[in-house]
């Protein structure tokens, strides 16, 4: 949202007419930034056959890198992480 008031003024005074519209649209991200964390941390602690070190390493980077690490885990480990019922292995 900073970037839309920083690089295009005229078009964020239309969007955001008052400093009080732009809180709310700030505020409103940064509530649903948080609740994909939660959702996430959550989801990762639930998976069982990993080990607690690497779930430790993974809720760390999803603190500190939410953007990146959340995309991250979403694509590629949740594939790695899921567990195949027949086999009792990771698949």
């Amino acid at each position: 949202m900073l970037f839309v008031v920083v690089i295009f003024p005229t078009l964020s005074f239309k969007i955001f007419p008052t400093v009080i519209s732009y809180q709310i649209g700030v505020y409103s991200v940064f509530g649903l930034t948080i609740l994909q964390i939660i959702y996430l941390i959550r989801y990762l602690w639930k998976i069982e056959l990993i080990e607690k070190k690497v779930k430790s390493n993974w809720t760390g980077l999803m603190i500190l890198f939410p953007q990146i690490a959340h995309l991250i885990f979403i694509w590629n480990k949740v594939k790695e992480f899921e567990f195949d019922k027949s086999k009792n292995t990771l698949s």
